[in-house]
């Protein structure tokens, strides 16, 4: 099932509050829920229809704005090659990024790719890690993200992450992807 059909539990949100905007009002857009969720919802399908090239910008623009499973799936996106040139260590930064929220599969990813690092590895990462995450985390981007199920709002079988952007005014504010300084990959 796609994200886009829990339109009911992410407009739950609506009633939970959200962190202070702490970045830049330039970094952010406002854009209507309906844009947002149209957004999830042609991610989801290009990906679905190994449209890869067009999936791939849409989970980017999502993942900039803090959305956790946009994060893991550029993450496998750039692991697998899918709509961008495969870059192990751009999928690990993503994932890196969507295992802040405390959601298992994000996590066990991340896990095992630090398993396979080396302490030299890891300590190189660290920093560009910590930009990314300084970037499109939780706090920058003032997203408030939950566990659900995707089969059914009663199990206890919780599948999914579910983001939804700060609301100001008739929509949500979006943060924008910023330009960066180049990242060096280690060696």
């Amino acid at each position: 099932m796609n994200r886009h059909t829990y339109l009911p539990v992410l407009l739950s949100f609506l009633f939970c509050s959200a962190p202070a905007l702490s970045n830049d009002a330039r970094n952010f857009e406002n854009m209507s829920d309906t844009a947002f969720y149209g957004l999830t919802s042609e991610a989801d399908n290009a990906y679905a229809n190994k449209q890869y090239d067009l999936a791939f910008p849409k989970y980017q623009r999502l993942a900039c704005a803090g959305d956790k499973a946009s994060q893991a799936m550029l993450g496998r996106m750039y692991f697998s090659g899918q709509g961008v040139a495969q870059n192990d260590f751009q999928g690990y930064l993503w994932f890196k990024v969507a295992s802040e929220f405390d959601f298992p599969m994000y996590r066990a990813t991340v896990k095992k790719i630090e398993s396979v690092l080396s302490a030299e590895q890891l300590k190189a990462f660290a920093a560009s890690a910590e930009a990314l995450h300084n970037s499109y985390g939780i706090r920058a981007t003032n997203m408030s993200c939950k566990q659900h199920s995707s089969s059914t709002f009663s199990s206890n079988m919780k599948d999914m992450v579910l983001c939804i952007p700060k609301i100001e005014g008739s929509g949500f504010m979006v943060h924008r992807c910023v330009d960066e300084a180049p990242v060096v990959v280690p060696k």
